[in-house]
């Protein structure tokens, strides 16, 4: 039996981008929560874990304040974490910044 002669009762070549787009999104989905549950076990939050990106199709929240949702774009974004102070703020020291001890 030849392979070429598979193809045709396999489907068609539309059936098979979208085959390679969900086996990727998959991929892609395990490869972030692999980073997701480091960073948990590591205390480090996430806000978002996103299944694709764009428009959201369908969220919740668990019980760790973070929001998972699937998203109409199949592809996966990183997770978003919460924004830290950035170091260009001004310290709430009352010495200020740069100060040394007496």
């Amino acid at each position: 039996m030849d392979l070429a002669s598979l193809l045709p009762q396999f489907g068609s070549f539309f059936m098979t981008i979208l085959a390679f787009i969900v086996a990727l999104s998959v991929i892609v989905a395990v490869h972030e929560y692999g980073h997701y549950i480091v960073g948990r076990w590591s205390g480090i939050k996430a806000e978002v874990f996103s299944i694709g990106f764009g428009p959201v199709l369908f969220s919740r929240m668990d019980r760790h304040g973070t929001r998972w949702q699937v998203a109409a774009l199949p592809f996966s974004r990183p997770s978003s974490r919460p924004s830290s102070k950035s170091s260009a703020q001004p310290s709430s020291d009352p010495r200020g910044q740069g100060a040394s001890p007496d």
